[in-house]
């Protein structure tokens, strides 16, 4: 198991005076790695809220990536988080193949290295869902 935990100290973050941010989102859409929104206060049973994760930090290069074919996926799709910075673990003791799938992953066109949470996750508005 592995996860936000190997970037030990920061991914994202929100200013402590800002509202949180969430937005109501479909939720067949959502299910299908797709963010519809759905306007606040709407009566329908296709609504499910989601809360900002915050922005990236300058230093952290954040991507949205399909987990099976490796491509960058645009704004607002769903797909597996993946991220890079210096506060990443540099990989597992004495497992150099799980280090190479996970702290050492690139994208379908060579963008990389990456740590792929194995998390979930859309872009919106450059903050991260």
């Amino acid at each position: 198991a592995y996860g936000l935990g190997e970037a030990t100290l920061f991914v994202t973050s929100s200013l402590v005076l800002n509202p949180i941010d969430v937005l109501s989102v479909s939720r067949q859409q959502l299910g299908s790695n797709k963010v519809e929104l759905i306007s606040q206060g709407a009566i329908t049973d296709d609504v499910v809220e989601v809360v900002s994760l915050g922005t990236p930090d300058s230093e952290t290069k954040l991507l949205i990536v399909d987990p099976e074919t490796k491509q960058v996926l645009k704004e607002d799709r769903v797909g597996e988080i993946w991220l890079s910075n210096q506060c990443v673990g540099q990989g597992y003791w004495n497992n150099e193949q799980l280090t190479l799938e996970t702290f050492k992953a690139f994208t379908a066109d060579g963008k990389g290295p990456f740590l792929r949470s194995g998390d979930l996750g859309f872009i919106h508005n450059e903050m991260l869902f």
